[in-house]
């Protein structure tokens, strides 16, 4: 069996080259593989037989996901990983790939967050000892289903970086599919610092969620999604005034300018997905592979 790859990735040679070697000891055979350098500063290279798609001018991981995806968007399943995670189990993307069996409805399956050690990271897709059904994956990596992502049309490339996989997650439930945990595959994430700004994620984190509660939210719930983005950024933020202060008034202002082209394209998820998707993230429900 074989699968697609996906790689968006930005100045880290290192780190690619770490995860591709992963890919080539995976039990499934990792073909094609796309790379998409998005404005590294000096042009990332890999294999002959990788393909490499340049934005000389970075256009955000959503962007680049979305690149990546178009050259592969035939193939029944695509392995999305970003340049700073390595898939150490060589039977990872095997096992993820069996939650994809006898539920043709799976859309999304999301791999397990791992420290360097081994041991499982604090923040998982859900939370959850088991495999599962949750309310969202993180992109760091998972598989999607053909179906799935063509039927999204893929990230909301705006949001640039942060939340874009929140935002698809959602639109994911809207359409009937559903997201799967997979707690036994599990890859190390080694979440490199480089090239980030932790104000500008805080900025970013907070205008995104107001775009997604515009974007996607019903109309009896924006009231509540708008406040509750607010609440969510001062509470894990309030170290001081400009940890907190200083990225909601720039959040607020990126909102405001973004917000009349996302209300153009604003798609209701719907009631039921909306409740499902809180009802998932409160307590996600139990997979197993039969």
């Amino acid at each position: 069996m074989r699968i697609a790859c996906v790689i968006p990735a930005k100045n880290r040679p290192d780190g690619l080259m770490r995860l591709i070697c992963s890919l080539r000891k995976q039990t499934v055979t990792v073909d094609p593989l796309v790379l998409v350098d998005d404005g590294s500063d000096s042009p990332l290279r890999a294999e002959p037989d990788v393909r490499i798609l340049r934005n000389e001018i970075s256009q955000g991981p959503a962007r680049a996901r979305n690149q990546g995806w178009q050259e592969v968007s035939s193939e029944p399943f695509v392995l999305f990983a970003d340049d700073d995670v390595e898939f150490r189990d060589p039977m990872a993307v095997s096992k993820a790939l069996q939650y994809f069996r006898d539920e043709e409805r799976v859309g999304i399956v999301g791999f397990a967050q791992l420290e360097p050690s081994g041991s499982a990271r604090y923040v998982q897709p859900a939370d959850s000892v088991e495999s599962a059904l949750t309310n969202r994956f993180y992109s760091y990596a998972f598989i999607a289903k053909r179906e799935a992502f063509g039927d999204t049309r893929g990230f909301y490339e705006p949001l640039f970086y942060y939340m874009e996989e929140i935002e698809l997650s959602q639109r994911l439930l809207g359409l009937g599919w559903n997201i799967v945990f997979a707690r036994d595959a599990g890859v190390i994430h080694y979440e490199d610092s480089r090239g980030r700004n932790v104000r500008r994620i805080r900025e970013l984190a907070l205008r995104n969620s107001l775009l997604i509660v515009l974007k996607n939210y019903p109309v009896w719930a924006l009231p509540f999604g708008l406040v509750k983005s607010f609440m969510n950024h001062f509470r894990n933020n309030s170290f001081s005034f400009n940890d907190a202060v200083v990225p909601a008034f720039r959040g607020t202002t990126g909102f405001v300018r973004m917000a009349p082209p996302a209300f153009v394209e604003r798609r209701s998820v719907g009631s039921r997905a909306l409740l499902r998707y809180m009802a998932l993230g409160r307590r996600p429900k139990e997979f197993r592979v039969l």
